[in-house]
């Protein structure tokens, strides 16, 4: 994905006075993207004072509303709770997963990762180690024909 350009900000410098080429060379930013924005603003009629009690997200909506609508389909995870509480002692990521898969469930909203079930009719790749091989034997076996080698999956 795509980084997002940080609206808000180029909003800001443009309104102390900084050209467009100024801005793209001092924030390491494409000087199209700066472009975008301010051609953008103009034609909205924003200034960086409509914005600025906005967070950049809001900021970020209200320039591009249908660019990267996919990620509001999924329900963002709470990173400064997470940071803070991995300082804990027992804490671990597989906890705050599990919190986090819970509080989508009970809030209705689809939590982000991958899907570990199997749909009923698909095939899925399977893969099986066999550990009771000698040393320097075959590894395992893969049913796509793929073989196992020093634990890499070739499948």
């Amino acid at each position: 994905m795509a980084k997002k350009i940080n609206v808000k900000l180029i909003m800001e410098l443009r309104d102390t006075g900084l050209p467009r080429n100024m801005i793209a060379a001092t924030r390491h930013m494409s000087k199209n993207s700066v472009g975008d924005v301010i051609h953008i603003a103009d034609q909205k009629g924003i200034t960086f004072s409509d914005v600025r009690g906005l967070d950049e997200d809001a900021v970020y909506r209200m320039f591009y509303p249908d660019k990267f609508a996919v990620e509001t389909l999924y329900a963002q995870p709470d990173y400064g709770y997470i940071h803070q509480e991995l300082k804990r002692t027992g804490v671990t990521l597989k906890l705050l997963w599990q919190e986090y898969q819970d509080r989508c469930s009970a809030d209705g909203g689809i939590p982000m990762g991958w899907i570990h079930k199997v749909l009923p009719g698909v095939q899925q790749p399977y893969c099986r180690k066999q550990a009771d091989k000698p040393p320097g034997a075959q590894a395992g076996h893969c049913d796509r024909g793929g073989l196992v080698r020093a634990g890499n999956a070739l499948c």
